[in-house]
């Protein structure tokens, strides 16, 4: 599976941190990829969102991790553009209000259709994070393989979640897209690599875990990634174990 590292920037890390900011978890996660001299973006979850009030664990982690020079994103789902925009738009300014810290979003379920009600929906998200900063990030993340390139061509993100998945299936009539088996379309090829994160989930060994690193990025040109050993229902749960962190992708000189 693994193939050459192309010379170019580290791969950076997309980390989906929905474990509570209690326990030193996110400190000791930010201490981890500082010490490892790897970049991440981090995803900041309370309540399947901002919450409705600010909770200041969640508050002192973005602070922590700021300060040691990573990157803090909070969650707004979208339902594949279903949801109504007005409800999408009021949870990004929630963010904004009670976590002032806060560096752009990560829109979770993002519609994978290319037409002109999904570019409306997802232009006026984009242009209201960079409102407040042009220096903001927008990730998008469909949830399952992106098919067209029109988010990023459009543009209505600055990354965008190209696979979200298991390593293999879990059983015969497991109905995710395994990685094992999936290569990205040949869009993303001549585009580059900083646009496109890849998150693995159920990695069976550490061996297995580096060598998903090495892939995406040395033959599936993803910018950005993630993979843990971290299982369903809920596989973003755990902090980024010692594999992952160990991987040569990430490595600043």
């Amino acid at each position: 599976m693994p193939g050459p590292v192309r010379v170019r920037k580290p791969q950076r890390l997309l980390i989906p941190a929905y474990f509570r900011a209690t326990n030193g978890l996110w400190h000791t996660t930010c201490d981890a990829v500082v010490q490892r001299r790897a970049t991440a973006t981090l995803v900041m979850n309370p309540d399947s969102g901002p919450g409705a009030g600010t909770d200041e664990n969640y508050r002192l982690a973005m602070d922590y991790c700021h300060a040691r020079g990573q990157t803090v994103v909070g969650y707004v789902t979208t339902d594949h553009a279903n949801r109504p925009v007005g409800d999408v738009t009021a949870d990004i300014d929630r963010w904004y209000q009670l976590y002032p810290g806060v560096r752009g979003v990560f829109l979770d379920e993002m519609s994978n259709h290319d037409d002109g009600d999904s570019r409306a929906y997802y232009s006026q998200l984009y242009r209201l994070v960079k409102q407040r900063s042009s220096q903001h990030q927008v990730v998008g993340n469909p949830g399952i393989a992106a098919t067209t390139p029109w988010q990023v061509t459009t543009p209505v993100v600055d990354v965008l979640v190209v696979f979200e998945g298991p390593f293999q299936r879990r059983r015969p009539n497991d109905a995710a897209t395994p990685y094992r088996d999936w290569r990205p379309p040949s869009w993303v090829a001549s585009r580059s690599a900083g646009f496109f994160a890849h998150i693995v989930y159920e990695s069976p060994d550490p061996a297995t875990t580096r060598a998903i690193c090495v892939e995406s990025w040395g033959n599936r040109n993803a910018g950005w990634i993630y993979v843990t050993p971290d299982g369903r229902p809920n596989p973003f749960d755990q902090i980024p174990d010692a594999a992952l962190l160990s991987s040569p992708t990430l490595h600043r000189p």
